[in-house]
């Protein structure tokens, strides 16, 4: 995956500019949520840059998360416990990504692996009824499509070809995004 500098389209404080700033307006670029894993009993990654976890503050190390107690424990690096809820939310920093250990590609198809991926935007944990957690990421469209035609598409294809592409892909999520609403 091609990772650029996220755009976090959100207004941010400038005291803190990991923590966004409610008295700001944010842009109104669409956002996605796109499921990264599901049926989780502990994950584990690491955060490229700081991060604001909600009921915590500023964070930026590796991490771990756990179902416990009903709910989800999220943990720093050495282990120690840094907020337990049923969702947890961590809201991306200017630059800022993140990685996930052991995320499914290919799922079944012949070359189906697990593997570490790095996403950009925010990273929601959130408690699933059956005990289990779902690893979402929150992205704004344009570096959701970014990511899906670098995946999809060799960057020596001619450009007209690449420009299609986006068009096409755009569409298509543009599309799907108005039909979940109706």
């Amino acid at each position: 995956m091609n990772h650029k500098k996220p755009l976090n389209p959100r207004s941010l404080n400038p005291s803190n500019p990991a923590a966004p700033d409610p008295s700001i307006p944010a842009l109104s670029v669409p956002h996605i949520t796109v499921g990264i894993m599901d049926r989780q009993d502990e994950i584990t990654g690491q955060f490229e840059g700081t991060y604001w976890i909600e009921g915590f503050g500023p964070f930026s190390e590796g991490f771990s998360a756990k179902i416990a107690d009903k709910s989800i424990v999220f943990f720093d690096a050495l282990h120690n416990k840094i907020v337990q809820s049923q969702t947890v939310r961590s809201i991306a920093g200017k630059d800022s990504y993140f990685r996930v250990a052991n995320v499914t590609i290919g799922i079944d198809f012949h070359w189906e692996r697990k593997e570490e991926q790095a996403f950009q935007g925010n990273l929601i944990l959130m408690l699933r009824d059956n005990g289990t957690m779902a690893v979402i990421n929150e992205i704004d469209i344009e570096d959701y499509l970014e990511s899906v035609i670098s995946s999809e598409m060799n960057n020596a294809a001619p450009s007209e070809f690449l420009k299609a592409h986006a068009i096409l892909s755009r569409s298509w999520l543009l599309s799907a995004l108005e039909q979940k609403k109706a």
